[in-house]
């Protein structure tokens, strides 16, 4: 727990702003209180934070305080502002990009942490300020690159002796890997291996497109997962996005060691591959023939 920063004139009032925790993994909830307030008082909470490319985001709720000069975000409606529910991450999961008018995801570079800065503001002046540390991967989380049987990826996974549970993640049509959900999902206790599966520049043996690619190569992974000793083989699952949820599904169909899919947006059909504006071909082969499409 932190009590935050004051002024002098502010210290007169006795108005602090609790955070607990302030470091923390960035699924992990955070509980913001305000005290010291007059009862019906009303206070304006601020988040701020910038992402990877250094655009900024910002949300707030404005509060009343309770008969008792406190303000809890888990368990009171904010009156207006960027929520409207009771939430106690409201703050966090509502905050949008200054000055850009359309949808635009926030960017984080693998292993950076996010600095959110909550500030309690009364009549358009700030009175108490502090700073959270939100972080994808415990101390205790290896990083490993894999470039081994033909395979391309990163492997995070908890630094002990223990055999995990494994999960392996794999993107879309974007053709990244997905390092901070690896980390943070081997912070909860699994190995994870996020892998590249085409477009990789300069790496032979991956196809440059999403086109063809071929069902061994993942079957390669499942097969490296089980021979690792912090994995224990009998409980492997696949975590797909976009047209890495349709992939999923597929391994999932085909593969007995998958004990366990999540699909996110995925296709119930097998698509064409992508090739520039070529569609002619399947998107994925398994020994050597094409899935129909």
């Amino acid at each position: 727990e932190r009590t935050c920063r004051m002024s002098d004139a502010t210290l007169s009032t006795k108005i602090k702003l609790d955070v607990t925790p302030v470091l923390a993994l960035v699924d992990e909830p955070a509980a913001i209180k305000l005290s010291g307030l007059s009862a019906g008082q009303t206070i304006k909470l601020w988040a701020r934070t910038k992402d990877a490319a250094d655009r900024e985001w910002v949300s707030s709720a404005t509060f009343v305080a309770d008969s008792n000069g406190v303000v809890d975000v888990s368990s009171q409606s904010p009156v207006a502002g960027s929520y409207h529910k009771v939430h106690p991450m409201g703050l966090f999961w509502s905050l949008l990009p200054v000055n850009e008018k359309q949808p635009i995801p926030f960017v984080s570079k693998p292993q950076q942490p996010v600095m959110i800065d909550l500030i309690a503001e009364i009549e358009g002046k700030a009175i108490a300020t502090t700073r959270l540390e939100r972080r994808f991967a415990l101390d205790n989380i290896v990083r490993e690159p894999l470039h081994e049987q033909g395979l391309v990826g990163t492997c995070y996974r908890p630094d002990d002796a223990e055999p995990h549970p494994a999960i392996i993640i794999l993107s879309g049509s974007d053709g990244q890997i997905r390092e901070n959900q690896a980390a943070l999902l081997a912070s909860h206790g699994y190995v994870v291996l996020t892998l590249v599966y085409f477009g990789a520049a300069g790496i032979e043996g991956l196809p440059q497109n999403l086109v063809h690619i071929p069902l061994e190569y993942f079957e390669t992974a499942i097969h490296w997962l089980q021979e690792q000793n912090f994995v224990d083989g009998d409980k492997i699952g696949v975590i797909g996005l976009s047209r890495g949820g349709e992939l999923v599904l597929l391994l999932g169909s085909m593969f007995p060691a998958i004990k366990a899919v999540v699909a996110g947006s995925p296709s119930g059909l097998v698509h064409a591959g992508i090739d520039g504006r070529d569609y002619s071909r399947s998107a994925w082969t398994y020994h050597g023939k094409p899935l129909q499409q």
